[in-house]
């Protein structure tokens, strides 16, 4: 009976953990970084450590986009897309940067460094660190084990600005380890962090909070692939240019 009892109050434990909402919110995230790279650029390979570190330290949002424009010299990325591509594009116009290249950071859609260079990243991340949370806008990302809500608000009305506030989701794979066996990186063991898988514009914020639920089912990768989720509110320009982002939260399942 003892025994009995035991396994039915771990299974009821059980239970109500995994019933438990995570969840993730803006309060204390003070930077988006944004990293543009390739498996097959051989300048990379620091930038993604560099990267990795900043993913495990508290109140940043680092996010790995793999392009996929140097896939024709001798090694697919594996995570590369044309999603990634065009929206490292989108920053070059807003930027106004003469060329796209990697490993390319971007900081909170306002600075552009190159990848490897901390010093210049700890420099634009102080200049444009995000505005303390309850300022001026408020995210919140819960997991319920079946669908992710994802919530913002402006929580003070803004100076005015023409353009657009946008609500983007963007998953990523927390890390993995892949073999390059070909290209400029060939033979090494490359170990890359937070790629991002897709991302997607959810709606603009205005006055009124935005609240979407989307089913885990479509946003899940392989089975057994620790995924994370980041959303950002990120300005528009009246132009339709990528702004400064002003809040971001992520969170790993």
């Amino acid at each position: 009976m003892r025994t009995l009892i035991t396994f039915l109050l771990m299974l009821a434990s059980a239970e109500s953990a995994f019933s438990q909402n995570v969840v993730a919110t803006s309060a204390d995230v003070s930077s988006v970084l944004e990293m543009f790279t390739s498996q097959g650029c051989s300048s990379c390979p620091p930038a993604d450590r560099l990267l990795g570190d900043y993913a495990r330290r508290d109140g940043v949002v680092a996010l790995a986009y793999h392009v996929d424009y140097w896939d024709y010299i001798g090694w697919k990325d594996v995570y590369g897309t044309r999603q990634n591509t065009e929206r490292q594009r989108a920053y070059g116009a807003a930027l106004q940067s003469r060329s796209i290249y990697t490993p390319q950071m971007i900081i909170n859609g306002q600075r552009e460094v190159v990848g490897s260079h901390k010093r210049a990243i700890e420099g634009a991340m102080q200049d444009t660190k995000l505005a303390p949370q309850g300022e001026k806008t408020s995210i919140r990302l819960t997991h319920d084990g079946t669908t992710m809500q994802v919530y913002a608000e402006m929580v003070k009305p803004q100076r005015p600005r023409t353009g657009e506030l946008v609500l983007i989701l963007v998953t990523f794979r927390d890390e993995a380890i892949t073999l390059v066996d070909n290209g400029e990186n060939q033979g090494l063991e490359l170990v890359n962090t937070n790629m991002v898988r897709d991302w997607r514009v959810l709606g603009t914020v205005t006055e009124k909070p935005v609240e979407v639920n989307i089913p885990i089912s479509l946003l899940q990768g392989p089975e057994g692939e620790k995924v994370g989720y980041a959303a950002l509110l990120q300005t528009m320009t009246g132009e339709g240019k990528l702004g400064p982002i002003v809040a971001a939260a992520v969170l790993v399942s």
